[in-house]
C-alpha cells in the first residue's frame, strides 16, 4: 500500500487502511487475539462463558468495526476511485477470507459469517434450546448496528463474499453488463427469506447455502466441499456480468440490512439543484441503485456505498453525508 505518488490526497485515502494492516500484523504476536494453531487445537482457548467486553477483546469483530467505519469515514471526506475500491476489495478479501479465516492462524473467537449469525439462532430454538451463543447475538447486533449508522457499513466495505463478487465486476468488459430489474431479484430473495423459517421449523432444512462454506472448509476431495466450492465459483463467475447477484438474489442480511437503508442517516445523498441531468451516474456504474437515488424514488435497490457514482458525477451532485 505503499508507493510513490505526488497525490497527497492519495495518501491521505489510504492511511486509515494503512493503519489496519500494520494493526493485523501486530496481532501475529498477540497472543489475545490470533493465536497459532498446534494440531489443529489452538494454545488457548477462552473460557465456556464470556462477558460481553471479553467477546470484543478476544474475537476480530473488532477489527469488522474498524474497517467499516474506516470506509464511511473515506467516502464522507474523498471521492473513493475505482483502483482505490479495487485495492480496498482486495484487502478485505484477504484480511477477513484468508487472514482471519482459512489460513493457519487461528482467532481464539472467530466471528461467526453473517449468514450462520442469522440462522444459527433459529436452529438453537428449534432443537428447544434457548441458550443461544453470544457470539451470533453480538455479530448480527454489529451488523445492524453498523449499517444503522452508515448505508450498508458492513456490506459494502466488511463482507468478503460482497468484495469478491465486487472485484470480479470491477474486471474491465468491453461488453455490456447486465442490469436485472431489481423488483425480480427482491422478489426471489424475499421469496427465500419468508420461506426459510417454516421450511426450517416443518422439514428441518436451513434452504440458504453459505458462501463462507468453502472458504471454512478448504480443499478437500468429499462431495459436501467440491460443491461448496463449485457453488461460489459459479457466484464469482456470475458477478463479472451481474453486480453483486449473491447479495441481491439470495443474501437475508442484505435483505435486513436493505430495510436499514431508509432510516440510516449517512448514505448517498443527491443535491437536485446542481445536477446537470447528464446521467454520468447511471451510464459509468454498474450499481443498478443510482437511478432511482437521482428519479428520487421511495423503493430503491441496495446501495452498497461503493462510492462509484460519486466518483464519476462531474457536478459533485452526489455525495455521502448526513444531508
Amino acid at each position: 500500500m505503499f508507493f510513490i505518488c505526488k497525490n497527497k490526497e492519495t495518501y491521505l485515502k489510504l492511511f486509515p487502511f494503512t493503519l489496519l494492516v500494520l494493526f493485523i500484523f501486530s496481532q501475529f504476536f498477540n497472543t489475545n487475539l490470533l493465536l497459532f494453531a498446534a494440531n489443529d487445537k489452538l494454545l488457548w482457548h477462552p473460557p465456556s462463558k464470556l462477558t460481553v467486553g471479553e467477546y470484543l477483546r478476544y474475537s476480530n469483530i473488532f477489527l469488522t468495526i474498524i474497517f467499516a467505519l474506516s470506509g464511511c469515514l473515506l467516502l464522507m471526506l474523498f471521492k473513493v476511485t475505482t483502483r482505490l475500491r479495487a485495492a480496498i476489495m482486495t484487502l478485505v478479501f484477504i484480511v477477513f477470507a484468508i487472514i482471519l479465516d482459512y489460513s493457519g492462524l487461528k482467532c481464539a473467537l472467530k466471528m461467526p459469517s453473517p449468514l450462520c449469525s442469522l440462522t444459527r439462532p433459529f436452529l438453537f430454538i428449534k432443537s428447544g434450546n434457548l441458550d443461544i451463543p453470544l457470539k451470533f447475538i453480538i455479530a448480527l447486533s454489529t451488523i445492524g448496528i453498523l449499517s444503522l449508522i452508515g448505508n450498508k457499513l458492513f456490506c459494502g466495505w466488511v463482507c468478503p463474499i460482497g468484495a469478491i463478487q465486487e472485484m470480479m465486476n470491477l474486471i474491465p468488459f468491453s461488453g455490456k453488463r447486465i442490469k436485472i430489474p431489481f423488483l425480480w431479484m427482491n422478489l426471489v430473495r424475499v421469496t427465500l427469506f419468508v420461506s426459510f423459517i417454516p421450511i426450517l421449523f416443518v422439514l428441518g432444512r436451513v434452504i440458504y447455502f453459505n458462501p463462507f462454506a468453502p472458504i471454512r472448509l478448504g480443499f478437500t476431495a468429499d462431495f459436501w466441499t467440491i460443491y461448496s466450492w463449485v457453488f461460489l465459483i459459479i457466484i464469482v463467475i456470475i458477478s463479472f456480468f451481474i453486480y453483486r447477484p449473491y447479495c441481491y438474489f439470495i443474501c437475508p442480511i442484505g435483505l435486513i440490512t436493505w430495510l436499514l437503508e431508509r432510516i440510516s442517516p449517512i448514505k448517498i445523498r443527491y443535491h437536485k439543484e446542481i445536477c446537470s441531468e447528464c446521467k454520468t451516474c447511471i451510464t459509468h456504474t454498474n450499481c443498478p441503485t443510482v437511478e432511482s437515488i437521482i428519479n428520487e424514488k421511495r423503493i430503491r435497490p441496495d446501495c452498497h456505498s461503493c462510492g462509484k457514482c460519486i466518483e464519476v458525477c462531474p457536478n459533485n451532485a452526489l455525495k455521502f453525508n448526513f444531508k
